[in-house]
């Protein structure tokens, strides 16, 4: 008994020391597919460094007296969202979407508050960097509408016209309980999502990265991008930050606002499937007539309510957001 017990003993040690190595090999075996990833998706656009921080920009087509527009991703994405879009665009102006610090191709600032005021920040100072010209127009989806909404007050003389792509109302933070716990439950998803990026784990496997309605020849390098690079850790910033930041939003009494702005809205909002049917069910009721709200408010010039799509319109209905987009480009 006391040699079975023994020999027991010696296959569980053994065990956990396979299973020990076994880990680093698939670390390291991960580690080197995250290096090829990132090697094999370079950004398409130029680096500007922004306070002390590289910070990708991709700037197509031109125009000489056509405003410039800037395309603002909503939160945890980056700039090939607006793949669809920005093409379409081109023809006409010039367009520019970009990665906020820490997503996509631009480097994560460390031991800055990622609020909504210091992306605005930081926005401005990618547009002094890279030296574009005034007035633009800017078309922001879902919390990037909070952003450019507040760019435009902010720098009201930087900006023509405002399109809000099923944007984010700054007013829904006020049902806070129900709010807070949509939050919550992104937050834990974001922290599993950042321990498979820790241990490479998704690097292994970038293929497993859904797709919102990417065109297949964009969704190898958007989830390569998402696998290899650290916005995961800045999304869980922006997420632990974004109820203060709508706050300070709600201050800036942003239905103020004077300039003339579309709002393109979604009925098909999808609350956190671990809500209960009677909480999504508010959340979505909220969400709509929150975006109704921001419809009515007295500097929109029209607003669009589409049924049939999700809350990436701008993948889903292109034409929508780049029609949008030239109404306000052709404004006298």
């Amino acid at each position: 008994m006391k040699r079975f017990f023994k020999w027991t003993c010696r296959a569980i040690y053994i065990l956990v020391a396979l299973a020990f190595f076994a880990a680093i090999a698939i670390y390291y075996q991960g580690e080197q597919a995250r290096v090829k990833l990132a090697d094999a998706y370079q950004a398409p656009g130029e680096m500007v460094t922004v306070e002390g921080k590289a910070m990708h920009l991709y700037c197509t087509g031109s125009s000489e007296t056509k405003p410039t527009v800037i395309l603002e991703a909503g939160a945890g994405d980056f700039s090939l969202v607006w793949s669809k879009v920005q093409p379409r665009l081109a023809k006409e102006t010039q367009v520019c979407s970009y990665d906020r610090a820490g997503f996509g191709w631009s480097q994560r600032p460390l031991g800055v508050t990622r609020s909504s005021e210091q992306m605005v920040t930081e926005l401005h100072a990618l547009i002094e960097a890279a030296n574009l010209k005034g007035p633009f127009i800017l078309v922001g989806h879902s919390y990037g509408g909070v952003n450019v909404r507040l760019f435009a007050k902010q720098y009201p003389e930087l900006v023509k016209g405002v399109v809000l792509v099923d944007s984010v109302n700054e007013q829904q933070g006020d049902d806070t309980a129900l709010y807070a716990q949509q939050i919550e439950l992104a937050l834990a998803d974001y922290q599993f999502l950042s321990w498979l990026h820790r241990t490479n784990l998704m690097a292994l496997s970038p293929e497993s990265i859904p797709n919102m309605g990417l065109d297949v020849d964009v969704l190898p390098q958007y989830q390569a991008v998402f696998a290899s690079r650290g916005q995961i850790y800045t999304m869980i910033d922006e997420l632990k930050v974004m109820p203060a930041s709508l706050k300070k939003a709600r201050s800036q009494k942003l239905e103020a606002l004077t300039v003339p702005t579309i709002v393109i809205a979604s009925t098909q909002m999808q609350a956190h499937p671990k809500l209960s049917k009677a909480q999504q069910g508010k959340l979505k009721q909220s969400w709509h007539a929150l975006q109704k709200e921001l419809g009515a408010r007295k500097h929109v010039i029209e607003y669009i309510e589409l049924s049939d799509v999700g809350h990436y319109i701008q993948l889903e209905r292109p034409e929508v957001v780049v029609q949008a987009a030239n109404t306000l480009i052709s404004l006298k």
